[in-house]
């Protein structure tokens, strides 16, 4: 189980630019007062955008599966 969420994850899951997804780690980090260079956690992601974990890691089993 993965614990933090990469530029390219972000891209996946909203169907996003790769610069869109980097403002979006940026708004997430400021929301929560996170450090500039911090990485982005899926609880942190899940509960910006209010949505259930288990959804996130189905969209990460869904692509490991298809590899």
């Amino acid at each position: 189980m993965r614990l933090y969420l990469w530029r390219q994850d972000i891209q996946e899951l909203n169907g996003v630019s790769a610069k869109t997804a980097l403002d979006i780690m940026s708004d997430i980090r400021n929301t929560y007062h996170l450090p500039k260079k911090h990485y982005v956690s899926v609880k942190a992601y899940c509960k910006y955008f209010s949505v259930d974990k288990d959804d996130v890691y189905a969209v990460f089993d869904r692509r490991r599966l298809s590899s």
